[in-house]
């Protein structure tokens, strides 16, 4: 079977969470965590990479990979919608 790639959006616990089932139950491969820049900590978060926003739109293309926005319910959802909208 083809996997599918997935960039997540976010290093909480959504996000781990996010990439604990993508791993263990469904087609899609995880291959970096993006977040904005000024959240950008570490280069590695649960063993993958770690992108600025900005340099994962260049080097992930939304035509060959998927992206999962793991944030949380902060301001009724509006920050998980622009960056719904800001990664389409």
């Amino acid at each position: 079977m083809i996997k599918n790639k997935v960039v997540i959006f976010g290093l909480g616990d959504n996000a781990e969470l996010a990439k604990y089932y993508f791993d263990s139950d469904s087609n899609l491969d995880v291959v970096a965590f993006v977040v904005d820049k000024e959240y950008v900590t570490d280069e590695l978060f649960c063993g993958l990479p770690v992108f600025d926003f900005d340099i994962a739109q260049q080097k992930y293309s939304p035509e060959e990979y998927f992206m999962f926005i793991a944030v949380g319910y902060t301001d009724m959802n509006s920050v998980r919608e622009q960056k719904y909208h800001d990664a389409k």
